[in-house]
């Protein structure tokens, strides 16, 4: 995976065969979650569409009833935007796509709910940020992280000199 920064702040991401069939299985499986699944699933469900009101629960009612569904549709048709991005390369060779401002955003909104879906699946919490270290789930929990980082990194290149000077975990296993 590479992201870099083109002409007309327009973001140019070089994805390998592999990293494209992972990003559609995640995707397609985020998809069937959202789509028909989401009561199965209540801290996924919580925390893509999180509560407008803790404290009143007749206006998370509210405006659950009058946002929800079209904060659904409007995740599905990234998915689907993002995943018909990822099926027009040859299965053979790697992706080269170019994303303008609003494509980048998609993909970083995409990215962070794979997070969420995953970071879920595999138990992830704020005293263990990445899961187990060597599980399957917690490696490909690590690459949307870099992924993530790059898509922001590419979206605001003066975030990495803010971001150096925080201590943050690091993305190796421990």
């Amino acid at each position: 995976m590479q992201l870099s920064r083109g002409r007309n702040a327009a973001i140019r991401v070089l994805l390998e065969p592999d990293e494209v069939d992972l990003l559609r299985v995640l995707l397609s499986d985020l998809r069937e979650v959202i789509a028909e699944d989401l009561d199965a699933h209540p801290e996924v469900a919580e925390r893509l569409f999180p509560s407008a009101s803790r404290d009143d629960p007749k206006v998370a009612a509210a405006f659950r009833k009058m946002a929800y569904s079209q904060l659904v549709t409007t995740k599905l048709e990234a998915i689907d935007k993002v995943l018909r991005t990822l099926d027009s390369r040859n299965k053979e060779s790697e992706l080269s796509i170019t994303l303008d401002q609003e494509e980048a955003n998609v993909w970083l909104r995409l990215v962070n709910d794979l997070r969420i879906l995953l970071g879920c699946e595999i138990g992830v919490s704020d005293d263990d940020v990445f899961g187990p270290p060597d599980s399957p789930g917690s490696i490909v929990y690590r690459w949307l992280t870099a992924l993530q980082g790059q898509l922001l990194y590419a979206l605001a290149p003066k975030l990495l000199d803010y971001l150096d000077g925080l201590d943050l975990p690091s993305l190796a296993a421990e």
